[in-house]
């Protein structure tokens, strides 16, 4: 996808070919970042049900739907999204970087939540 923008690779160079996940905040400065679905499924693989059930990226994890589903999805319910993925903060992971991708997460639903905007995300 060129977006005319220097897209963000990190988290998916050396895994080409494989799985890959990408968030997006459309029509603005931030930088698509392309993500090894390895990294996602070290976050959501092993959710907590303490809090009465899945909400966010956990339940579209969990349950196969949202952007796992069809490969393409919008996330307008930005808090919600947040909220679920601030839960993993403190998780410790099979894969040293995922914390890394964990924070690019959070830090771009933040910064939609604050621009007054949606995440699109792909799957593919």
């Amino acid at each position: 996808m060129d977006t005319g923008r220097a897209d963000n690779y990190k988290y998916y160079e050396g895994f080409e070919g494989e799985p890959e996940f990408t968030i997006t905040i459309p029509d603005t400065d931030y930088p698509p970042a392309h993500i090894w679905i390895g990294y996602i499924e070290d976050i959501f693989d092993n959710a907590d049900l303490s809090d009465g059930g899945w909400k966010g990226f956990t339940r579209d994890y969990q349950e196969n739907t949202g952007v796992f589903s069809n490969g393409n999805y919008t996330v307008t319910d930005m808090e919600e999204y947040l909220n679920d993925i601030m839960q993993y903060k403190d998780t410790d992971f099979q894969y040293d970087e995922t914390s890394d991708v964990l924070e690019l997460l959070i830090q771009t639903f933040e910064a939609a939540l604050q621009k007054g905007t949606f995440v699109k995300l792909e799957y593919f």
